[in-house]
């Protein structure tokens, strides 16, 4: 009994260790070399870069050398990368001290490292020179333009040095060069250069992506341009979240492999948020409008990812409000000349609100946007509306909001009546919808004034 329990644990330790371990993406020994040295660039999948300083401080020469040239690492070869004119006789690849300078030498073929994640970087080393002024580096890049130092310097060494796993978790499922550079000042030259070998990039694999499940409770909360937030997590928790919004009731469908930034569109919606918070801000909305929110739990750390989970997303939506809209001025008594009623007739849905009365507290100014039912038309379709005052003449005007963004435009685009000079106690007018007007809800302002010349949507 005993000696089973033990295999037992045995067997399920090993299998555990098994799929942490790391394996080698990139291995470089400098064995296919040939001839005891090599300058020309590119050379076996290695090449000069070029820092962009001003002025250039690069003469850009590295070395792969055998052992008549100069020591080697380990085998036959290994690689100098070091400035300015290099020194072809006698025994070492010296560098010059002839002014300060940098170079750095990077492998052609990008290491693909998409499908691994805990990265870590293994290589040999010699550097002398004077300790703080010449010194090699390790650097990075996307795009084999753009570089990026790692932290750490290489110097003062003459017998050859290990690196064991530097870190490159900043590169974990990235596509990415791998650069080795050297710095020099203009003082103690007659050194070889950084000299490196045995390199290699170690990654753990990536498991296959699963589907997450989705996350639940959403509560959301409105201003006039922002609709903020909060969920709860799936279970279990997935990689991230990726959030929609949308005038749309209607899902958007997210596809697999996609990576999205805040702002992109799918479909009808657009990208608000995507971290693994479950709490998210979207900005830059239109005030009164009813959006809708979907927010999909998607899974990144895995090979073949993201994979998002599209059936059923978390959803909700709401109204953004309608502060940001202006109180208008009135230099009447409130009472002596009011709007009493308005009717919207010929529409999906008309509206009657009638016998209002006036308003003291503000003066003059009443808003039903939220305690009457929204009369609905479709595009391209016309709106009348019937006004009437408490039987004093005056002039009327009223506006549409029609791009939602808290102003009533004084101009043809928004400006849907104008009695002009004419002053009345009722009238009816009219406007049609515009055939590309988005789908939403809509504010209209009417006003009726004594005079004609200072009648305008706020003042």
């Amino acid at each position: 009994m005993t000696k089973k329990l033990c295999l037992l644990s045995f067997l399920l330790v090993f299998v555990f260790t098994n799929v942490d371990a790391q394996v080698t993406i990139f291995a470089e020994d400098f064995e296919s070399a040939a001839g005891p040295e090599n300058i020309a660039s590119p050379y076996i999948n290695w090449q000069n870069g070029q820092f962009t300083t001003t002025p250039p401080t690069n003469n850009n020469y590295f070395w792969v050398f055998d052992n008549t040239r100069c020591n080697v690492i380990s085998g036959n070869y290994s690689m100098a990368v070091s400035i300015n004119t290099p020194v072809t006789s006698g025994t070492l690849p010296e560098y010059r001290t002839t002014r300060v300078s940098s170079t750095f030498v990077y492998h052609t073929t990008p290491i693909d490292a998409t499908n691994f994640t805990n990265l870590t970087l293994d290589f040999n080393w010699i550097c002398e020179g004077e300790t703080g002024f010449d010194y090699g580096s390790v650097l990075y890049s996307l795009d084999a333009t753009n570089w990026s130092t790692l932290p750490g310097v290489y110097q003062g060494q003459n017998t050859f040095q290990n690196v064991t796993n530097l870190d490159l978790s900043v590169l974990d499922g990235q596509i990415f060069y791998l650069a080795f550079g050297w710095n020099n000042d203009s003082s103690l030259g007659s050194f070889p250069g950084f000299i490196v070998d045995d390199i290699d990039v170690k990654g753990t694999p990536l498991s296959a992506c699963t589907t997450p499940n989705q996350p639940t409770g959403l509560n959301l909360t409105p201003t006039n341009n922002t609709i903020i937030g909060s969920f709860n997590n799936a279970a279990p928790i997935p990689d991230n979240y990726l959030v929609l919004i949308s005038t749309n009731a209607t899902p958007p469908t997210p596809v697999d492999g996609t990576t999205y930034n805040i702002g992109d569109t799918i479909g009808t919606g657009t990208v608000a948020d995507i971290d693994s918070d479950t709490s998210f801000t979207a900005t830059g909305l239109n005030a009164n409008t009813t959006y809708y929110v979907f927010v999909y739990s998607y899974n990144s750390l895995c090979s073949g990812g993201p994979t998002y989970n599209v059936v059923s997303p978390l959803s909700g939506n709401d109204i953004t409000t309608n502060s940001i809209y202006c109180t208008p001025l009135t230099l009447n008594t409130s009472s002596s000349r009011y709007i009493n009623d308005v009717e919207f007739l010929g529409t999906l849905n008309d509206v009657s609100n009638l016998n209002n009365g006036f308003s003291i507290t503000p003066s003059g100014y009443q808003d039903f946007t939220a305690s009457i039912a929204n009369s609905i038309q479709a595009q391209g379709s016309g709106i009348n509306i019937y006004v009437g005052s408490n039987n004093n003449n005056g002039h009327w005007k009223a506006w549409v909001d029609w791009n939602n963004d808290g102003i009533f435009s004084n101009d043809a685009s928004e400006t849907v009546y104008d009695s002009g000079a004419v002053a009345t106690t009722t009238t009816t007018f009219g406007f049609v919808v515009p055939n590309n007007q988005p789908i939403g809800d809509y504010r209209i302002r009417i006003r009726f004034y004594f005079g004609v010349d200072k009648i305008n949507y706020c003042l």
